[in-house]
């Protein structure tokens, strides 16, 4: 009944939309009370493109609860649970706002009792942990992860109605930088102080971070959204002397300040009208409210599906059986409107997130050497792309044959002809291959790069214009036709041999003209040496695979990150 009522509405609804764009638009779910059905639903019948769902965490609630044992691990069972919706939405189209709802010390509610975690530490440190374990977990997942809205209606407050948006920003800036550790691909989604009302916007600045949304919810006006609540009367219509949409835009002209001041984007995760409402003005609300959202360029999510009767768009408060299952037999226009909004949404598939593994070999690091532990960061930094696997010791077919890229570098014991074989045999069938290091790194690896038909000199390249003084320092010229060098506007080299091959298309990064390469090792520049430009790094395909040569000993500096993360990404096809 319920599927054949809203398919005619989709099929009216249809007809009259504007062409679909690229906005976000959706509802809240329950995480407990959502199943493939749902979403199946959600996607195909609603047309929805997002949904912001609910986690409920902490002592009392079912999921998320800290093992008592491991007080700092969450049960693999509860983020099972999360993996499979993510994985449905991704196959439907659907992106994911993952909402931590609920947590240890904190309740939402305006009359709640425990508000801890804003004069407690402990629970401040917990809400911290449980966010860096999700960006572990999740930094690869790509764009069906709309964001991370790392604490729903935030009250920061030292007593009750006293509200501290400072406090709310040190907390969330702590929580950022914990999310930041794995995970600088999805955004961090950041509501406004005072429950999320948009009038927290006013005097509010944002965080240090580039890639947060700011987010308010929008539930004001208690005496009509909220009727049928326990003390709030039945029959408020909308519009009204009192409520219009001149009232709305009024009310949400902070929210529109915040984003012309700071270019930041703005997402509104919450609003609803309560189903003891009547139709008329319910739905009359909702199209108000959502021409302003879409006017200003708001994505939404619409409060909710499936939670309660009093919320749905689809179930009638009134019925004595009144649960998510009982098909809503009333007046429909609230949802006929909701629906043509929805219409709006651009249905196109969304891509595969599949982590790339990357075999990560530190075989001749020392443990716990700068580089290892630079190195490491690095490659969590850029896990969005890769998931990393430290390796240590020889190599072994089935191992390597598990990634997707291998890392081979430091000062690594020359390679046997079997390591040798395993990664030609590895790129040959696929695979990404990364070797790094310095004239000292390198030796032991000529049979290797022989094998690719990769040519290294055997002494340094030297520069006339150094960085710091030091000769073997300088900046190298980049090639503006590959990949690796996409958004790179630099690339600092340190005491570097030359690579290539026989084809100039695969140099990406060289020296200067006024260069040479320092065949008699005085750090001189002597007549009979060969002079630049020296191709530096190379980058080419090998069978079905492909590799990168960066015979440089800075390849982990700072200053060389997004080339480094554009390597990863071509030798992963992303």
């Amino acid at each position: 009944m319920r599927r054949i009522v809203v398919t005619l509405v989709l099929l009216l609804v249809a007809s009259a939309a504007v062409l679909s764009d690229s906005a976000s638009r959706g509802v809240n779910v329950v995480l407990e009370n959502t199943d493939r059905p749902t979403l199946e639903h959600l996607a195909g019948i609603w047309n929805a493109n997002l949904i912001r769902v609910v986690l409920n965490c902490g002592a009392d609630w079912t999921y998320f609860i800290p093992d008592p044992d491991l007080p700092d691990v969450i049960p693999e069972r509860d983020w099972l649970r999360l993996d499979q919706l993510l994985d449905d939405c991704e196959e439907l189209g659907l992106r994911v706002v993952i909402c931590l709802h609920q947590w240890e010390g904190y309740e939402y509610l305006e009359d709640a009792e425990d508000d801890s975690i804003w004069r407690e530490e402990r629970f401040q440190q917990s809400l911290v942990d449980f966010w860096r374990a999700a960006a572990k977990r999740y930094s690869s997942r790509g764009d069906v992860i709309y964001g991370y809205d790392i604490l729903n209606e935030p009250c920061a407050r030292f007593s009750y109605g006293t509200y501290s948006a400072a406090l709310w920003s040190r907390i969330a800036e702590r929580v950022t930088a914990a999310i930041r550790e794995y995970d600088t691909y999805h955004p961090v989604i950041m509501e406004t102080p005072m429950y999320g009302n948009p009038l927290g916007f006013e005097g509010f600045s944002p965080i240090d971070d580039d890639n947060v949304i700011y987010s308010f919810h929008f539930y004001q006006f208690e005496e009509f959204v909220g009727q049928g609540s326990p003390g709030l009367p039945v029959g408020v219509t909308y519009p009204s002397d009192v409520l219009d949409k001149t009232r709305l835009r009024d009310e949400l002209r902070f929210a529109l300040a915040f984003q012309e001041r700071y270019s930041v984007p703005i997402f509104s995760g919450e609003l609803g009208v309560s189903a003891y409402a009547d139709p008329s003005s319910r739905a009359a609300f909702i199209d108000d409210a959502l021409s302003l959202f879409e006017e200003y360029g708001f994505d939404y999510c619409y409060w909710s599906y499936c939670d309660t009767p009093m919320h749905s768009l689809e179930h009638d408060p009134w019925s004595s059986e009144g649960t998510p299952d009982v098909c809503y037999v009333g007046d429909t226009s609230p949802l006929l409107v909701f629906l043509g909004y929805l219409a709006r949404n651009n249905r196109e598939p969304l891509p595969a997130s599949a982590p790339r593994t990357c075999l990560f070999d530190q075989t001749g690091w020392s443990e716990g050497s700068r580089e290892t532990k630079v190195a490491a960061d690095l490659l969590w930094r850029a896990t969005r792309v890769l998931s990393v696997t430290n390796h240590s010791g020889p190599l072994v077919a089935q191992d390597v044959s598990e990634f997707d890229v291998v890392v081979i570098g430091g000062e690594r014991p020359r390679l046997t002809g079997d390591e040798i074989q395993i990664l030609v045999d590895h790129v040959q069938r696929g695979g990404g291959l990364l070797l790094h290091g310095g004239l000292l790194s390198c030796r032991g690896m000529e049979d290797l790069l022989f094998a690719f038909g990769i040519q290294a000199t055997e002494s340094l390249v030297l520069s006339p214009v150094p960085v710091e003084g030091s000769v073997g320092r300088f900046w190298a010229t980049l090639s503006s036709e590959h990949q690796i060098c996409d958004g790179v506007l630099a690339y600092l080299v340190s005491w570097a041999i030359g690579a290539r091959t026989e084809s100039t298309d695969d140099t990406v990064a060289w020296s200067a003209a006024s260069s040479w390469v320092d065949e008699n090792h005085d750090r001189r520049q002597d007549d009979d040496e060969p002079r630049g430009p020296v191709s530096i790094i190379v980058a080419t395909a090998f069978g079905s695979g492909r590799v990168v040569v960066v015979p440089d000993q800075s390849f982990w500096h700072p200053a060389n990150h997004p080339l480094l993360i554009n390597a990863f990404e071509w030798l992963a096809r992303i």
